[in-house]
């Protein structure tokens, strides 16, 4: 098994995209869009969390988790592809200890 080491970076971009990627976190989206509604006072604040801390840092994290994700997946693949090479070449073989003991049978039928 062929283990993809993930530094401690890695690990807090795939936490906060858990986080970011939930339904508490879309709620908390929907209600930062209202609340200029509400008080017309905090529309700049909003506009700043929303294109400064969303767009800048939220996205490019969001970016990092996808590049780690490919990663372990190219990984599993790999490894999955060695499995299989390996329990091709142990079907040769069993085919080919078969074949002997069929032409066994076959010689002492005849």
């Amino acid at each position: 098994m062929i283990k993809l080491k993930i530094s401690k970076l890695d690990r807090l971009a795939i936490l906060i995209s858990k986080m970011v990627g939930s339904m508490p976190f879309f709620f908390f989206c929907c209600i930062l869009v209202f609340i200029p509604f509400i008080f017309h006072s905090s529309l700049a604040i909003v506009q700043f969390i929303s294109s400064g801390f969303l767009q800048l840092i939220l996205l490019p994290i969001m970016l990092i988790n996808q590049n780690i994700a490919s990663k372990i997946s190219d990984m599993e693949t790999r490894s999955n592809f060695a499995k299989n090479i390996n329990l091709d070449k142990k079907d040769l073989s069993d085919n080919e200890k078969m074949i002997k003991i069929l032409k066994k049978i076959d010689k002492k039928i005849k």
